[in-house]
């Protein structure tokens, strides 16, 4: 691909931002889980590495109307250490194991794991 920029044309992951949180081990942190995905415009899932992350959808400030960033050289270390290997556009299958973008689909997942905490 030499040295063409992957990013051009594609702000996928501009436009989140996911933390990892604890995996939940009891009750109470089950309900704080709940209570994320009972906000709008977050979701909760697992990754491929096992880690549990809340997802914020709120893009860059940064981003123009065509998606494009526009501090693209002063950009954060983050943005600029970002691998392709692992983004949604280039790299190979979902970013995630499993994702909830509500309770409800949290709460379906929690009845069908019998030993979850």
């Amino acid at each position: 691909m030499g040295n063409k920029n992957l990013c051009e044309g594609c702000s996928l992951c501009c436009k989140y931002i996911a933390i990892e949180i604890d995996k939940p081990e009891n009750k109470e942190d089950i309900d704080q889980i709940r209570w994320f995905l009972l906000h709008k415009n977050v979701w909760v899932f697992i990754d491929h590495d096992n880690s549990w992350n809340v997802q914020f959808n709120t893009p860059c400030t940064k981003l123009s109307s065509k998606g494009l960033c526009t501090i693209y050289r002063k950009r954060p270390r983050i943005c600029k250490d970002y691998s392709t290997e692992s983004c949604e556009k280039w790299g190979e299958g979902k970013s995630f194991k499993v994702l909830w973008k509500n309770a409800e689909e949290f709460e379906k997942w929690l009845k069908n794991k019998r030993n979850f905490p």
